[in-house]
């Protein structure tokens, strides 16, 4: 299997591997640590305030639980020398749970590792193409969709919420509006 991927139409690799979790540093330049370190002095800037600030975000704590509860990661970090580009919150994730459960399984993340170089025009593409335009994002009706799949299956409707990141009113709003949608425009 080719490990790449493209930008600005060069093909730059990579290696899949799990990396120790203190041998990684934070990308200053990322959006999220850039904007956290601008608001201290230079001087008081180190791995523990940042991992402060992240970990006090919502965003990271249901992150945190997601990752525990999952007992890992479902995409993996990207790292360029011994620097997180992409995937700092969950970097500072997986060190909360490994100061909390003390098990190396927490203390090596999975990381997709940059092989070949890379230039600075290409890494703010990269981080653009993450942070600026995001993945497709799914529409309500396949949002739905999927939902009502997920309570097919047997998923009970807090479990469903969990898992999608939302609450139960929400969950069942969105299956109704599936099921009319469903009912109304598919079954003719």
């Amino acid at each position: 299997m080719d490990n790449s991927f493209t930008i600005n139409g060069r093909e730059i690799k990579f290696e899949i591997k799990k990396m120790d979790i203190y041998e990684l540093d934070y990308y200053y330049d990322n959006p999220r640590i850039n904007y956290i370190i601008s608001q201290y002095p230079p001087d008081k800037v180190n791995s523990k305030l940042i991992e402060k600030a992240i970990m006090n975000l919502d965003y990271s704590k249901e992150l945190r639980q997601d990752i525990e509860r999952n007992g890992g990661l479902t995409d993996e970090i990207l790292v360029l020398g011994n620097q997180v580009i992409e995937g700092n919150t969950r970097l500072c994730c997986y060190r909360k749970l490994h100061s909390i459960k003390k098990d190396d399984k927490w203390r090596f993340i999975p990381s997709k590792v940059i092989v070949d170089k890379i230039e600075p025009q290409e890494l703010f593409l990269l981080l653009s193409n993450y942070h600026i335009k995001g993945k497709n994002p799914w529409s309500a009706y396949e949002k739905a969709a999927c939902i009502c799949k997920m309570l097919e299956k047997g998923y009970r409707i807090e479990e469903v919420a969990r898992e999608v990141g939302s609450t139960v009113p929400k969950v069942e709003t969105l299956r109704k509006a599936y099921l009319t949608m469903r009912d109304k425009y598919l079954t003719r």
